[in-house]
Parts: structure tokens; C-alpha cells; sequence
């Protein structure tokens, strides 16, 4: 139901103030049409004693002249490209482990990082951020979570070196070794700020699955005990 003011104003809750189609529109050549020909749309505004660029905006024939920001937020959201996890995991493919030893998982680091798109819409702008938070790991068999990218293993490393993220298998299927498939997808924290003429000047998207990226694999293997009498 519209929320309307004694003028006939409808309550743009994105702008923050009760809209309304100017009438008369302006002249063609205005800067109130932001380059567009009259025939394409229409000039709203915010503002009923004087009408500039400031307290106005373009509306496209069709389109609906209120804005929700939370709507412009799922619309930046829409534009940003999540990073795709890289996979990666020691002992890798060509080797194998064993049942309940600490396997070392890990992503590029170039891979964490925050991202950010900006939508505009008239006097309102919204930028949403999507801030990693943590790194959801398929390991064939379930799920386990790291909240960075962990550390890259390698090669020589001794006993003593330590990582943040790891995972150990407890049992096998198939005596000779069971191979799993090994995924990861980044798990961001997506928030929203409104610039310009905004009722409500922030929001929260929540949590927001990026795609899980190429996956790897992994043999694991039961330690034979050797009994000599």
C-alpha cells in the first residue's frame, strides 16, 4: 500500500522523501534529463519548491521511480565476481595419505581479499561489501570450515611446522585406499551502505556462498601393521 502526502507524493523509502513526477517536465536539452531524449522517460523529484539535479532524477519509460536500497544492494551484489576457491591440499594428487594424519589445506592468499560494487539509482548511491570470512571445505566425505586461507605447504617442511587449516580422515571404505574429491568455496560477509538521500543509510545481505571452485583429489590409505613373530 502507497504512502502518499498531501501533495500526492509516494514515499520513496531508497531516497528517503515523497516522490513525484515533474510537471511540467522540463525543456529537451535540460540537465534535469541527464542526457536523455523526453520520449525515453520521465523527471521525478524529491523536492517541490525547486527542482534540481541534486533532488532529481531520470526515470526510463516503464520503470518503477521508487527505489529501494536494499533492492540497489542485491543488484551490486549481482555484479561482483566472487573469487571461485583454488583447491589445494597436501599430500595432492599423484601421492596419497593415511587415516588420521593432519592433511594441509589451502587457497591462493590472493584469494582473500574484500570486494566492493556501487550502484546508482538518482540521488542515491549504495555500495555493498563482500568481506571473506571463512573457507568451507568438502572433503568427500563432509564439511569442515577454515576462517583464513591457510598455509601453503612446502616441500622439505618438517613434523614442526604447524598450519590453521587442516583435516584428517578416521576410516576408509575400500581396504586398498579410497580417493575423495576435494572442493572449497569462500564464505563472504556481504553488507550495504546508502550515500545521497537515504531513509535507512546501511543493511546487512548476511552470508553469501561464493561458487565452489575446480575441485582436487586425495588418496587416503589404512597403515598396514606388520606383525613379526
Amino acid at each position: 500500500m502507497s504512502c502518499n502526502d498531501e501533495y500526492g507524493g509516494t514515499w520513496d523509502a531508497g531516497r528517503g522523501c515523497y516522490a513525484f513526477q515533474v510537471q511540467p517536465q522540463p525543456p529537451a536539452g535540460s540537465p534535469l534529463w541527464e542526457g536523455h531524449d523526453p520520449s525515453e522517460g520521465s523527471v521525478w523529484s524529491c523536492d517541490y519548491t525547486v527542482t534540481i539535479p541534486e533532488t532529481s532524477w531520470f526515470v526510463p519509460t516503464g520503470e518503477d521511480p521508487l527505489v529501494d536500497p536494499a533492492v540497489l544492494a542485491q543488484e551490486a551484489l549481482g555484479r561482483m565476481k566472487l573469487e571461485n576457491a583454488s583447491a589445494q591440499i597436501a599430500p595432492g594428487p599423484g601421492f596419497h595419505t593415511y587415516v588420521h594424519i593432519e592433511n594441509w589445506l589451502w587457497l591462493p592468499e590472493a584469494q582473500w581479499h574484500d570486494l566492493t560494487e556501487t550502484v546508482t539509482a538518482g540521488p542515491a548511491s549504495v555500495t555493498v561489501t563482500a568481506e571473506p570470512i571463512r573457507v568451507d571445505w568438502d572433503m568427500g566425505t563432509e564439511t569442515t570450515s577454515c576462517y583464513d586461507v591457510g598455509r601453503v605447504w612446502i616441500k622439505g617442511m618438517t613434523d614442526a611446522a604447524k598450519t590453521t587449516c587442516s583435516y584428517a580422515y578416521e576410516w576408509i571404505e575400500n581396504p586398498a585406499g579410497d580417493t575423495h574429491s576435494v572442493s572449497a568455496q569462500l564464505v563472504y560477509g556481504v553488507t550495504w551502505d546508502c550515500d545521497g538521500a537515504c531513509l535507512t543509510p546501511n543493511g546487512d545481505l548476511g552470508e553469501i556462498d561464493a561458487p565452489a571452485g575446480d575441485p582436487t583429489t586425495i588418496e587416503v590409505r589404512q597403515r598396514q601393521t606388520v606383525v613379526i613373530q
